[in-house]
């Protein structure tokens, strides 16, 4: 089974501001769209995402159950200028484990260390992002 993340960034304002969906994984570049609060901050990003995606599979491995494949869970969240991270709302169709694997990984501790100066001035002290988690 494949796994990827995909993710697409909400500007607070509310318009979204796509960014082509990757697949995760050491041998691959995330793409930030250019007009992205975040391009500036890829290496964070990048980080975060490494995170996400170690949690993930370390839970997925854990509990030897896996949602079918061709299935998904969106998880749209906030997170805050410490890295950590608040789940406002999750759909998808990989059913309860899909989720619980999804929104633990992103809640179960800072994606990152906390902000940068920079980052505040930039993004404020909080974003709102949706994670596509794919189950392929």
């Amino acid at each position: 089974m494949r796994l990827f993340i995909a993710l697409f960034f909400l500007a607070l304002a509310g318009c979204a501001v796509p960014v082509p969906p990757a697949r995760v994984s050491a041998a691959d570049s995330i793409k930030i769209d250019s007009q992205s609060e975040w391009a500036e901050f890829a290496d964070y990003l990048r980080g975060a995402i490494a995170t996400v995606e170690a949690r993930w599979f370390a839970i997925l491995d854990e509990s030897r159950v896996a949602p079918h494949t061709g299935t998904h869970v969106v998880v749209k969240f906030t997170i805050n200028a410490d890295g950590m991270v608040t789940i406002l709302k999750t759909e998808g169709d990989a059913g309860t484990q899909g989720i619980f694997a999804c929104t633990s990984a992103l809640a179960a501790g800072p994606l990152g260390a906390k902000w940068t100066d920079a980052m505040i001035a930039k993004l404020s002290r909080q974003q709102t992002m949706t994670f596509t988690f794919f189950y392929e």
